[in-house]
């Protein structure tokens, strides 16, 4: 039978298996949930949503740990996507 993946999943393969911190999982967690809401994961979206971050200005952090997020949850459901990464 076919699983689909949730992104509780992805946290705790973050948690279990990356051995990332619990305040990096919430970060991911905070990016992922205010990017459902308005998106699904498929990479036309997430391009889309980095660019209108990057056009309103956000701030380096802001947008480079979006992105960490954002690429990690595409991998982990099999949609690896590589994005550039915003220069200081």
């Amino acid at each position: 039978m076919f699983h689909k993946k949730t992104p509780d999943d992805f946290y705790q393969y973050c948690l279990v298996k990356r051995g990332l911190s619990e305040i990096t999982i919430d970060g991911y967690r905070k990016v992922i949930r205010k990017f459902l809401k308005i998106n699904r994961l498929e990479e036309k979206h997430v391009e889309n949503y980095i660019g209108e971050m990057r056009q309103r200005k956000y701030s380096y952090s802001h947008v480079r740990n979006t992105i960490v997020a954002l690429e990690n949850i595409m991998s982990f459901i099999g949609k690896s996507i590589r994005l550039g990464r915003p220069k200081k």
